[in-house]
């Protein structure tokens, strides 16, 4: 689903070609899958539930949008509302944008925990804050057997739709 988004989002959207602010180098605004998390992309292999080591089989994204631009926020916006709604069909588990997530159909605050709070709020520079809450990135986590199905005709039915609602609006 990753390649899907990196292929169709940025041929619809053009913002989506700029580099990723990771690697400054995938000519893509989408991050690739990747094991390792400080090149942007994720790859969720295991967790810590208490004592317990806990196998995650999901898979997620950052589609590199800033909050802080109006067009950009919009499509972001847009993005959040279409994967949220279509989340089942897509095999999304989470979307987290702009300081709300959605975990399966319901929406909320982000941060959730106080936790997650004081960490975003102890951040030292303006860009570690902004980054923390998703104010410069739309974040999707799929699952990781949904997340390997070829869903593009409903990706492409929503980039349709988004394209409608933006009325020709480009950056």
């Amino acid at each position: 689903m990753i390649t899907l988004l990196r292929g169709i989002l940025p041929q619809a959207f053009p913002v989506l070609t700029k580099p990723d602010k990771w690697t400054r180098k995938h000519q893509s605004g989408i991050s690739k899958c990747e094991r390792d998390p400080s090149r942007g992309g994720h790859f969720a292999e295991k967790k810590r539930k208490g004592e317990t080591e806990v196998s995650v089989k999901q898979k997620a994204t950052d589609i590199y949008l800033k909050a802080s631009h109006a067009y950009e926020k919009k499509l972001g916006d847009l993005l959040f509302q279409y994967f949220v709604a279509n989340r089942a069909k897509l095999g999304i588990q989470q979307v987290i944008w702009n300081k709300q997530a959605s975990l399966g159909e319901s929406i909320g605050p982000y941060p959730r925990t106080k936790a997650r709070k004081e960490e975003c709020d102890a951040k030292e520079t303006p860009w570690d804050k902004i980054s923390c809450l998703h104010q410069d990135h739309l974040h999707v986590e799929f699952d990781r057997v949904e997340g390997d199905k070829d869903h593009s005709c409903m990706l492409r039915y929503i980039v349709a739709k988004i394209k409608d609602a933006l009325g020709g609006q480009t950056a």
